[in-house]
């Protein structure tokens, strides 16, 4: 029942849309106020990953549970990068994290490193991971969306997709939609529908991509 947003001056919290609560470094000791990405428990738990403008090597993980934050980096932890990208939670209530180097697990006690030279990660600084229905992760990787079934990796590639070259840096899965967009002044977005793969040009330089409850395709721009 709360909005939460992240900025680059920190955390934004409301229960009404009116009335705003502001986490940042300076009030909570959150280790930058960058919201790379946001990812809530079912018990409302929140977690964070942050980051500085102009510096992705200076980054952390924030564990918030309504009362309480606990802060995690390579420091006091085993955060093995602090160029933290994006976060997710599966079904199991296991935090993943995408990074500079590929792919974090968090189990609540050990962190855990996917990078090409120990699974079947793509090349590349993915952007951003998703949990999807069957427990899956897929993390977006440019020319390549990994996929993680806890076991085996995939991949969705050129090899598929109806346009040479495309290097998704947004993505966004609901049931068996998908929607992937490029960031550059004429991004184009991918969309597959279940069945088939399409694409069309945009104008705008694309941040942010999202599928809504009736199976329509959002992208959001500048």
């Amino acid at each position: 029942d709360r909005i939460w947003v992240g900025t680059d001056q920190g955390l934004a919290t409301s229960a009404d849309g009116l009335t705003w609560q502001h986490y940042t470094s300076g009030n909570c000791g959150l280790i930058r106020d960058q919201i790379k990405g946001i990812a809530i428990e079912p018990d409302n738990d929140i977690w964070v990953v942050t980051g500085e403008q102009g510096n992705g090597l200076i980054g952390g993980v924030g564990f918030f549970d309504g009362t309480t934050w606990n802060f995690y980096t390579s420091v006091n932890s085993g955060l093995p990068s602090e160029q933290l990208t994006d976060v997710a939670i599966d079904q199991n209530g296991i935090i993943w994290i995408t990074c500079n180097i590929g792919l974090i697990k968090f189990d609540g006690l050990t962190w855990t490193q996917y990078n090409t030279g120990n699974s079947g990660i793509s090349p590349g600084a993915p952007r951003e991971v998703m949990v999807d229905s069957l427990n899956r992760v897929w993390i977006c990787n440019g020319p390549n969306i990994d996929i993680f079934d806890g076991v085996n990796w995939s991949q969705i590639n050129n090899s598929v997709w109806p346009v040479a070259n495309f290097n998704a840096t947004s993505m966004y899965i609901r049931g068996d939609k998908i929607v992937l967009s490029e960031t550059t002044n004429t991004s184009r977005v991918m969309m597959f529908d279940g069945v088939n793969w399409s694409w069309q040009w945009t104008n705008d330089f694309i941040i942010n991509s999202y599928i809504d409850l009736d199976g329509n395709y959002w992208t959001a721009g500048a």
